[in-house]
């Protein structure tokens, strides 16, 4: 068999531009506007503007990029295929021009070939069109449409003559901008009129390769060249493995809740949600939704709270005019999407819309699939969820939501009280929450995360509902300087609103993540009431336990907190700040139901000689008593400002529960996610809760205790649920080297997973001390 080679490619885009179109082209006729092709190999062209595109979005991301040189060295990926730098538009219909100069349909097969192998791969996709279309008048200058490749046979192309040069020559025509992201969006491939039969698939498949973005591979995967290659013979009959990993690439990422594994958690309240089936892909064995073919399906979860058992249930897509498409819906529920509720195609033309009856036993799979057809199925849609309503109970939102940041530059969820200026010294700032980020005008009582930045000198922060005096507690104690954080249970006061008074002058940050709509479930007191002091004049709401001493190292202290401060008796937990004053060294404070033995977890880290608090929600124990162990003594601050009087809602477990210690040699309460190493920074950490220790598979959200374990750098830890991206707040602010906890009130995410992103390499501890059915 004679052997027929491409010359060799050599890219010579670095610093200038390629040539232009060999001489001889001919220029635009009267099909569009005047097409400037640059070559970018012997048998690979790119159209002028969209090489300026692709040139400057790998500038923008060349930290990203494995670019030894130049603004237009092709980008190589882990596996050694390589791309022209930009991802592609996902879907493509293959037109085959008849130009008069061969026959195109001979190679139906051969394009189709490379369409299945394409499409068995899902992120892009790829349609050939029946029949042949016309030439354009100017066939080196052809005007394609986004979302389209043109096949056609001429004995010139902007590569250059055939059969002189190569045996074909493909390239990019067009790019256009999906999601805020630019992309290759249409191509071009010019077959050479005497290629030799034996050549035809896998020049076939190397131009439409081109075409769609996929540049010249010349190293070996796996053991052999790759269809890419610039020069290669022509006994190869379908794409390899590089070269396949390579359209894989240009297709990705796909949504965050692409499969029923990483389904998104639906708000428990009414909500609206973006759904995007753009990159969407069939999962494997997936079979139809609502009566047609599963094709780019994105996937919800909805667990029902007890209170909308029997509610009606209404979801619906709603298309936005830009992408409108034709969607499909369908309910599922069990443990997995095995069982179909109710399904629905063309509600309102292409529009979908299910309504059931809520059984508060079963968890929900919501599916959203676009029908194929015109459109492939993809495009931008609004899911709206009308949900039973919530009545007495706590209420997690879909995402921690910042509501404060005084800091110049600051930014909030609705732009509303960001970049105020710090609050000054014995000044109280009052901030409207109900009505804000989710939180209803009625809400009752809030779940907060407060940071104090850069205070001027060492004080706190209290927090207490507006219309009330400043009461004789703290909720934030800390240093000069630094970022402090401190999880806060607030009852909202008058006009909506919660104050925060600053001993000291500070910025605040402020987020919020969940509320309680009524006091059946928690009961804040009318403001904090102090429980202990032991500090030397100390003072209590009640005179008792105040003043009593430091406590001593490896002890144990059991302090009274029913019939006192406003707390009743019967009250099954309470909610606690818990600070530690002036520690005689570096240790942890672990407060548990007294009558319990001391468990493996921790509330309170410190250093020696700081004042650092934490929030604690705590199980009341036996003599209506919660007890603190001391690994060091210290002095110790203990304020109450609300408790619950039934484990109905709030279900606190015995003794708090270790699910995640990154140390070595470390131990949980089920021997797994210890000692599995730092988490590196800038990365998020998946922890299954749901289902693990004491904590049920249904658990709406999760009470945590949160510690860093010395951090290379200052920053902050985000917890939020699995599913949702990692939202503008934080719930861990700290410096590098330090040991510091904070409470975490968390909505327990897709998977019964919490995610845990840190912008530092750091260790970290997470405790569970109770949970909301």
């Amino acid at each position: 068999m004679t052997v027929l080679r491409w010359p060799l490619c050599v890219l010579i885009l670095s610093g200038t531009l390629a040539t232009g179109v060999p001489g001889g082209a001919t220029p635009a006729a009267a099909d569009g506007p005047t097409i400037e092709w640059v070559q970018t190999g012997d048998d690979s062209v790119m159209e002028a503007t969209t090489l300026e595109a692709a040139q400057a979005a790998q500038a923008a991301e060349s930290a990203s990029l494995d670019s030894p040189s130049g603004l237009f060295q092709p980008v190589t990926l882990g596996d050694g295929f390589k791309v022209f730098s930009l991802r592609s538009y996902g879907d493509y219909t293959i037109k085959l021009v008849d130009t008069g100069h061969g026959v195109i349909e001979n190679y139906r097969t051969e394009v189709q070939n490379m369409a299945n192998e394409v499409n068995a791969y899902n992120g892009l996709s790829i349609r050939v069109e029946l029949g042949t279309f016309p030439a354009p008048p100017d066939p080196i200058h052809p005007n394609v449409p986004t979302g389209e490749i043109w096949v056609m046979i001429n004995d010139f192309s902007p590569c250059g003559p055939f059969p002189t040069g190569a045996l074909g020559c493909g390239g990019v025509r067009s790019s256009t901008v999906v999601e805020g992201e630019t992309r290759f969006s249409s191509g071009a491939v010019w077959l050479s009129p005497t290629l030799a039969p034996v050549c035809d698939q896998v020049v076939v498949n190397h131009e439409i390769g081109h075409a769609l973005g996929l540049d010249h591979f010349d190293q070996t995967y796996l053991g052999q060249f790759q269809v890419m290659k610039s020069s290669t013979d022509c006994s190869f009959s379908s794409l390899r493995a590089g070269d396949l990993n390579g359209v894989r690439w240009l297709a990705e990422p796909t949504p965050s809740n692409d499969s029923v594994a990483t389904a998104a958690v639906v708000c428990p309240g009414d909500s609206s949600v973006s759904a995007s089936t753009w990159f969407a892909t069939k999962e494997v064995g997936e079979a139809t939704h609502a009566g047609s073919a599963a094709r780019r399906s994105v996937w919800y979860r909805f667990n029902p709270r007890p209170e909308q058992n029997g509610g009606t249930a209404t979801i619906g897509t709603s298309n936005d005019a830009v992408d409108d498409f034709d969607t499909v819906l369908e309910v599922y529920r069990g443990a997995t999407p095995t069982t179909s509720v109710t399904s629905n195609d063309d509600f309102v033309g292409q529009l979908s819309q299910v309504t059931f009856a809520v059984d508060s036993a079963q968890t929900y799979w919501i599916v959203v699939d676009g029908k194929g057809g015109v459109g492939f199925g993809r495009g931008e849609t609004d899911v709206t969820f009308d949900l039973p309503a919530l009545t007495g109970s706590q209420v997690p939102l879909c995402a921690p939501a910042r509501v404060l940041d005084t800091r110049v530059g600051g930014s909030t969820i609705d732009g509303a009280h960001q970049g105020v200026g710090a609050i000054a010294a014995n000044a109280t700032y009052q901030l409207p929450i109900a009505g804000r980020a989710g939180v209803p005008v009625d809400a009752d009582s809030v779940v907060l995360n407060v940071t104090a930045v850069s205070p001027t000198a060492p004080g706190f922060v209290t927090v207490f509902p507006c219309g009330q005096g400043v009461p004789n507690a703290s909720n934030l104690n800390f240093p000069t300087g630094g970022a402090i954080p401190n999880a806060v249970f607030a009852r909202v006061g008058t006009a909506g609103a919660v104050c925060f008074f600053a001993s000291t002058q500070t910025d605040l940050l402020v987020d919020v993540s969940g509320y309680f709509p009524g006091s059946d479930a928690l009961v804040p007191l009318g403001v904090p009431g102090r429980l202990l002091d032991t500090r030397a004049g100390g003072s209590t709401v009640d005179g008792a336990h105040q003043g009593v001493g430091q406590v001593a190292a490896n002890t144990t202290y059991a302090l009274p907190v029913t019939n006192r401060a406003g707390v009743p008796a019967g009250a099954a937990s309470v909610v606690l700040n818990v600070t530690a004053v002036s520690p005689s060294a570096g240790g942890f404070i672990t407060a548990f139901p007294c009558g319990q033995p001391v468990p493996n977890a921790s509330n309170l880290n410190f250093a020696a000689g700081t004042t650092i608090p934490n929030l604690v929600v705590a199980r009341v124990g036996a003599g209506d008593q919660v007890c603190f162990f001391s690994s060091a003594t210290t002095d110790l601050l203990v304020d109450v400002s609300g408790y619950f009087p039934t484990t109905l809602s709030l279900v606190p477990l015995t003794v708090p529960e270790r699910l995640m210690d990154t140390r070595a040699g470390s131990q949980t309460v089920d021997g797994l996610y210890q000692g599995v190493g730092v988490i590196a920074a800038n990365t998020t950490f998946e922890l299954p809760i749901a289902g693990r220790a004491s904590v049920p598979p249904g658990a709406v959200s999760v009470m945590l205790n949160v510690t860093a374990l010395a951090p290379s750098t200052a920053g902050f830890v985000t917890v939020f649920p699995c599913g949702q991206p990692v939202p503008n707040a934080s719930n861990l602010n700290f410096a590098a080297g330090a040991v510091i906890p904070n409470s975490v009130l968390a909505r327990v995410g897709s998977a019964g997973r919490v995610c845990f992103f840190t912008s530092s390499d750091t260790g970290l501890l997470v405790d569970v001390s109770g949970y909301f059915p």
